[in-house]
């Protein structure tokens, strides 16, 4: 059963003033983001949109991105791959894991403790975590970023 209409409608209705927001979405299938990404374009034509992927970005890198949009919707794709810390079959991290997990940690803890610094812009903020990452995200959000937690605008659970 699709809850999309659902779930949107509170969203919809937040967004109509520009402003800090921080918006979670879980989602079950990537269809469901091309169209929110349609609905949010064709609703809110005037307001700018950027996508960065969080697998492959550097905290500078969004951080720079989201300040040059200024305003409007930054989305941040793979939201999953910086929440999760990498081992391997034998509970340990090699050199490249190592790598990964520290950029991830440059982007949870940048994020959390620039979070006034983000939140002077009017920019609608969604990170993305499919269901099928199997973790409870929320609370892992509100573990690796608890200031940023605390503005927490909505989180939204599309199936």
């Amino acid at each position: 059963m699709d809850n999309y209409a659902e779930e949107t409608a509170p969203l919809f209705k937040l967004l109509r003033t520009p402003a800090f927001r921080f918006i979670i979405v879980c989602y079950n299938h990537y269809d469901l983001l091309r169209r929110l990404e349609q609905d949010l374009r064709q609703r809110f034509p005037d307001r700018p949109f950027q996508k960065t992927d969080a697998e492959k970005a550097t905290y500078r890198q969004i951080s720079d991105a989201y300040q040059a949009l200024g305003s409007g919707f930054f989305w941040l794709e793979n939201f999953n791959y910086v929440l999760r810390e990498e081992r391997n079959s034998l509970g340990q991290e090699t050199e490249e894991m190592a790598e990964r997990n520290e950029r991830s940690r440059h982007i949870t803890a940048g994020l959390n403790l620039r979070r006034d610094r983000l939140a002077q812009l009017p920019i609608a903020l969604f990170v993305f975590v499919p269901t099928s990452s199997g973790e409870l995200f929320a609370r892992t959000i509100m573990e690796k970023m608890p200031d940023l937690w605390s503005f927490r605008s909505m989180i939204l659970d599309l199936r």
